[in-house]
C-alpha cells in the first residue's frame, strides 16, 4: 500500500467546500449526458460547461437538461486550454476538476479526488484510473516526463521488461501495473483535480497549443514547483477517447498529440538541438517498429497491412513527425 493511500484511509477527515467541474464542449451533444448525469443535483459540485461554438445544439441541450449548470458560450472554437481557462474564471470552488465531455466519473469518485487534495497538501494534481471500454489499450493516461530516456523505455520495451523497477518507467504507465496510488509526472486533462490555489498560482493551462500537450505541460510545472502529481488506483472512471468533439471515426488524421508533445520537449526539456533530433528519431523509430510488427502479423494472415487502421495510423504519425524541424522551441 502506498503512503498516500495509507494516509487517506487513516484520516478520513470530513471535507467541505465546493468542487468546480469544468467541461469544455464542441459538438458534444451525443456524449455530454454521460459526463453530466452522474453529477447533477449534487450540492457539493458546481458544473461549468464552456461551449466552443458547437453547431449541433450542445449548449442549448445542456441548458435545457441541466438548468443548474453554468453554460458559458465562448464565442468561437477556442480549443481546449483556452476553454478550460475561461471556465476557471467562473469557478467558485476550492478545487477544480477538468473533465472531458466523453469522460464519466461518479460524483462520489470526484469528491474522493477532492478528499485526496484536502488531506495531502503536497499533492497539486490528482487523477483517477480511467478505463477505455472496447479500446484494448495497454497504457494509461498518465506517465513520466517525455524525456529521451522515458520515450526509449516505452517504445523499446524496457518499461515492460522491467515493469517493477521505477528507473525503467516509460512515458506511459502500463495497464498491467497495479497500485493503490502512484506518483507520476503527468496525468491526462480528461479528468484531473487541482486545488484552486495551485491552479491560480500556476496560471492555468498554457494556451500555446489549440489542444493536446497542455495537460502534460501543466503537470510538469506543478511538479517542478515542488508538488506531487498522483494517479489514484482506488478512484475510477471511463473515457471515450476522441468522442468529445463529436468525432467517432477511427480515421487516423490527427497527429497533434505527437507534434505538440515534440514541441513541448523542445521548449521545456531539451538542452540542445541534437537532443531534439535524437528524441524525434527514437520516437519515430518506435512507431516504425510497431508498424513493422503489425505488418508482419497481417502478412502472416494473408492480409494487406494497408487495410489495417492501426498500420495507417502509425504511418501517418511517422510522416507527420518527420516534417517537424529540430530547432529549439520558443516560449
Amino acid at each position: 500500500m502506498s503512503e498516500l493511500s495509507r494516509e487517506v484511509r487513516q484520516k478520513q477527515v470530513p471535507v467541505t467546500g465546493l468542487l468546480s467541474v469544468i467541461v469544455v464542449t464542441y459538438n458534444s451533444k451525443a456524449v455530454v449526458s454521460s459526463c453530466i448525469d452522474p453529477l447533477q443535483n449534487e450540492t457539493a459540485i458546481e458544473i461549468i460547461v464552456v461551449d466552443n461554438a458547437s453547431t449541433d445544439g450542445t449548449a442549448d441541450f445542456v441548458r435545457e437538461r441541466y438548468p443548474a449548470a453554468k453554460v458559458v458560450d465562448s464565442g468561437g472554437n477556442l480549443g481546449f486550454a483556452k476553454g478550460v481557462n475561461l471556465g476557471a474564471t467562473y469557478a467558485t470552488g476550492d478545487a477544480l476538476v477538468l473533465l472531458n465531455p466523453d469522460a464519466s466519473v461518479s460524483h462520489t469518485n470526484l469528491l474522493s479526488l477532492r478528499r485526496v487534495l484536502a488531506e495531502n497538501p503536497d499533492v497539486g494534481v490528482v487523477a483517477p484510473l480511467l478505463d477505455h471500454p472496447g479500446r484494448g489499450l495497454s497504457v494509461r493516461e498518465a506517465g513520466m516526463s517525455p524525456t529521451i530516456w522515458h520515450v526509449f523505455c516505452h517504445y523499446y520495451g524496457l518499461s515492460r521488461l522491467f515493469s517493477k523497477r521505477e528507473a525503467f518507467r516509460g512515458m506511459y504507465i502500463l495497464r498491467s501495473q497495479s497500485f493503490d496510488s502512484i506518483d507520476v509526472d503527468w496525468v491526462s486533462g480528461a479528468c484531473m483535480a487541482v486545488p484552486s490555489e495551485v491552479w491560480e498560482s500556476h496560471g492555468g493551462l498554457s494556451e500555446r497549443w489549440f489542444m493536446y500537450a497542455e495537460d502534460v505541460e501543466f503537470c510538469l510545472r506543478v511538479r517542478d514547483g515542488g508538488m506531487r502529481v498522483v494517479i489514484s488506483g482506488q478512484i475510477e472512471g471511463t473515457h471515450g477517447l476522441g468522442e468529445s468533439s463529436g468525432n467517432h471515426s477511427s480515421d487516423p488524421t490527427n497527429a497533434l498529440w505527437l507534434t505538440n508533445l515534440f514541441d513541448l520537449y523542445k521548449m521545456e526539456i531539451s538542452p540542445t538541438r541534437l537532443h531534439n533530433f535524437l528524441w524525434k528519431t527514437l520516437f519515430g523509430g518506435g512507431l516504425a517498429v510497431r508498424a513493422l510488427v503489425l505488418a508482419a502479423k497481417m502478412i502472416a494472415k494473408c492480409q494487406a497491412p494497408s487495410r489495417s487502421a492501426d498500420f495507417r495510423r502509425f504511418k501517418f504519425y511517422i510522416r507527420e513527425l518527420s516534417k517537424q524541424d529540430s530547432l529549439r522551441g520558443t516560449k
